[in-house]
């Protein structure tokens, strides 16, 4: 039987990836410095609970911030759970915070400072009931009409309805299952926006509720009962998140990792043990937003994270960069990238040496694996992964054992071709491919087959093992 010499060449596609993204302008109310809860700005924030009022004033001084929302977990000492924000930029605002304040003193200290609240725990002590608040002076980018009233849900309803006000804060009143402290801002014309609140609400309820007005939350607190005092907004885009049940430093940790910030807290204690009831909202500037995009939803547990700096420059995006991982396999996708581009510049050859960074301490650096190959050649992982490779070696074993196999090779990148041209007698040598194309050559079989039928069924089963498309051809013969 006569054999004929056939070529499958297989094709390689050099593939762009491209991430888009689109900005979105969010509607609403206008937003000023103390409107914190509102704001997507990326800052600075902190989350403390069972702190006493010492060291939650060091706290906030250490941290450079501001409080924007106050929680008493124990009035007898007191201590508390706050919520602060980075006291720079958009956030930057004057403010002041007191506690084991009357309702009147509470009045004349806002009367005082020309302020208006943001933030207001009561609790019952024994000398009657006192309160816990934050307050920011009413004046520049801070400045609304506002009010803030103690009685039933009907009464605040009325107080809300004359005043063309929307609630910012609602809080039980200490003593009283039908009683609260809510605290309202204008709702009218820049102010407007979209909201509603609702109290003694269940999870599922809540749930249920943000769903069929397309809300966020912006406040909530816990009742005795398990139940929650909540106010949303309509929410045009904002990622956000809430959680009820945490343990303090799970809600912390997982905010960072979701490039959020956590916006608001209730803590309580649930057979003994603290939980936190939180509202998160995005912190990530427009870059970072886009990547955690791509990362964020496709990772069901475990940890991750991104830091993106430009050398000599600022750091241009980032998710919980004060963790410290080990990036093991996926830092080898760098290793792969720079050496893909310098053998396509012709700065680097397959037989080139690998040298890379590890920790002195541990020379033989057998748990981090940064990338152990030894030659840039073996690097090329990124053209043929290891199941490719696996499945191209039982391919060529088949070809041998059926009698099929005369040679094959794998072609270097475009990049590290030389094009020779020697038409005329002229010599000319030009660096780069014949062709400038998307698709080139990344190998070859040289097989013997009897018929094309049987070289096309060959080329069939060489690309499914390469993962390829792979072009035949037979040898011109005399």
């Amino acid at each position: 039987m006569k054999h004929r010499m056939i070529l499958l060449a297989a094709v390689a596609l050099v593939a762009q990836l491209a991430v888009g993204f689109a900005a979105t302008t969010h509607a609403g109310a206008s937003v000023g410095p103390a409107d914190d809860r509102q704001q997507t700005w990326p800052t600075g924030w902190w989350t403390y609970t069972g702190v006493t009022a010492s060291t939650l004033s060091t706290l906030v001084t250490k941290d450079g911030a501001r409080i924007t929302s106050l929680q008493v977990d124990n009035p007898s000492v007191p201590t508390f759970t706050a919520v602060l924000v980075q006291n720079t930029g958009p956030y930057a605002s004057g403010w002041w915070w007191y506690f084991g304040q009357t309702v009147a003193q509470v009045s004349a200290l806002l009367t005082a400072n020309s302020a208006r609240l943001i933030s207001a725990s009561p609790y019952a002590t024994p000398g009657g009931v006192r309160l816990a608040v934050v307050m920011v002076p009413n004046s520049g980018g801070n400045q609304k009409a506002w009010w803030w009233f103690v009685g039933t849900t009907s009464f605040l309803s009325t107080q809300l309805s004359t005043n063309h006000a929307r609630m910012i804060e609602v809080d039980p009143w200490p003593g009283s299952s039908s009683t609260y402290l809510g605290i309202m801002v204008d709702n009218t014309g820049t102010n407007a926006t979209g909201w509603w609140w609702y109290v003694h609400a269940s999870v599922p309820t809540v749930s249920s509720l943000l769903s069929s007005n397309h809300a966020r939350l912006v406040d909530l607190s816990r009742n005795g009962d398990g139940t929650f005092n909540v106010v949303m907004y309509s929410n045009t885009g904002v990622r956000w998140y809430w959680y009820v049940g945490s343990s303090p430093s799970a809600a912390v940790r997982r905010a960072g990792q979701q490039g959020e910030r956590i916006i608001d807290a209730a803590s309580y204690v649930v057979g003994g043990v603290k939980r936190f009831a939180v509202i998160e909202a995005q912190n990530t500037n427009v870059l970072s937003e886009a990547i955690w995009r791509i990362i964020g939803p496709t990772i069901p547990d475990g940890a991750y994270g991104f830091y993106l700096k430009q050398v000599g420059g600022p750091v241009l995006a980032g998710v919980d960069q004060s963790s410290q991982y080990e990036p093991a396999s996926a830092l080898k996708v760098l290793y792969h990238a720079v050496v893909i581009h310098k053998e396509s510049l012709g700065l680097a050859h397959d037989g080139d040496t690998i040298v890379y960074h590890y920790n002195t301490a541990d020379p033989t650096n057998p748990g981090i694996c940064p990338d152990n190959f030894a030659t840039t050649a073996l690097t090329s992982l990124i053209n043929a992964d290891q199941s490719e490779m696996d499945a191209v070696d039982e391919f060529n074993d088949r070809l041998r054992s059926d009698g099929h196999w005369v040679f094959a090779a794998g072609l270097e990148t475009p990049g590290a071709a030389t094009v020779v041209d020697n038409r005329g007698g002229k010599m000319l040598f030009t660096d780069g491919p014949f062709v400038e194309s998307k698709e080139y050559l990344a190998g070859f079989w040289i097989v013997e087959a009897s018929d094309l039928d049987v070289a096309l069924k060959l080329a069939a089963e060489g690309s499914g093992a390469c993962n390829r498309k792979v072009e035949v051809r037979p040898f011109l013969v005399d």
